[in-house]
């Protein structure tokens, strides 16, 4: 019961920081973690119907087959990504969706975030463009599942990032919090080659 409480307070606390931040939109966003013999999981509609003010009896959980096993909500669309990434990961435990201002601007040109800063490489390393493919999509998971796999080794030294062409980005991390810098890094390496330009 105390890990399932503490996971539940981790997702609740995520999601909040994640939109106070300006690190995913009121357009949608998603977190998932993997605690004990459980995953945890946000619900369907967090950002434009809940604009992430969700309490911890939002939550849904499933066991480690994936199989739903309490919550009252439909889970989000990207539920299959995230459960994906937290069974076939084992070093992995947290995964973010975020749509940050900065780093979507390159999702939706299709182009990588500049890696030359060093925050970035420590935190994130290279963020490859997934594909187009519809939210919630067996394409769309099966692709970022398929890509996290490929780096799975890299969450040894930092999160994993990549992005998803005109959409948002996803984050992966042993821990939410290492999730969560690796989503700042992005964020702020977008941030600062965006503007970067206007002095060149």
């Amino acid at each position: 019961m105390e890990n399932t409480l503490r996971a539940k307070q981790t997702i609740v606390e995520t999601v909040k920081f994640l939109y106070d931040r300006g690190l995913s939109s009121g357009t949608g966003g998603n977190v998932a973690l993997k605690c004990g013999d459980k995953f945890y999981l946000t619900p369907h509609g967090m950002g434009p119907e809940l604009r992430y003010d969700i309490g911890p009896d939002d939550i849904i959980v499933y066991d480690m087959k994936g199989n739903k096993i309490h919550g009252n909500r439909e889970p989000s669309v990207e539920g299959n990504m995230h459960l994906g990434i937290l069974m076939g990961c084992p070093a992995a435990s947290a995964s973010i969706h975020a749509h940050p201002y900065y780093a979507t601007v390159f999702a939706y040109a299709g182009k990588q975030i500049p890696v030359d800063m060093e925050a970035t490489r420590e935190l994130v390393g290279e963020m490859p463009v997934i594909d187009i493919a519809p939210a919630g999509s067996k394409k769309l998971a099966d692709d970022v599942i398929n890509d996290v796999l490929a780096r799975s080794s890299e969450i040894e030294s930092h999160g994993i990032g990549l992005l998803l062409a005109l959409h948002g980005m996803i984050t992966v991390g042993r821990t939410m919090a290492q999730a969560l810098g690796a989503l700042e890094a992005a964020e702020e390496a977008a941030r600062c080659a965006l503007l970067s330009r206007l002095l060149q």
